[in-house]
């Protein structure tokens, strides 16, 4: 079975160097077409898609994650800095400690 990535350029890019398979996807109606066309080969086992898009049409992403087992549909945060910016804030208030000072 394979793995396919649907997002943006970047993640797309990433996720190739280890040897996933991906499509550039930046709107929510080129999503639904190629979720759509993935889901009928057989050979799809996973399909991961970025987290803002799929944010983009909740409501599809919802159903689609409801129909059936395969494939299986993951959602991958799409940008990490501004996460890691917000832990380390928090880390810090918490621990009165700077984790990411340079």
């Amino acid at each position: 079975m394979k793995m396919v990535m649907l997002g943006k350029s970047e993640i797309v890019n990433v996720l190739a160097l280890f040897g996933v398979e991906g499509i550039v996807v930046e709107d929510k109606d080129k999503l639904c077409v190629e979720v759509e066309r993935l889901k009928k080969d057989k050979e799809i086992g996973v399909i991961l898609i970025s987290e803002t898009l799929a944010d983009s049409c909740r409501k599809y992403m919802d159903n689609l994650t409801s129909e059936k087992i395969l494939p299986i549909v993951i959602e991958l945060p799409d940008d990490f800095s501004k996460k890691d910016e917000e832990a380390g804030s928090e880390l810090k208030r918490l621990m009165s400690y700077d984790l990411w000072r340079k």
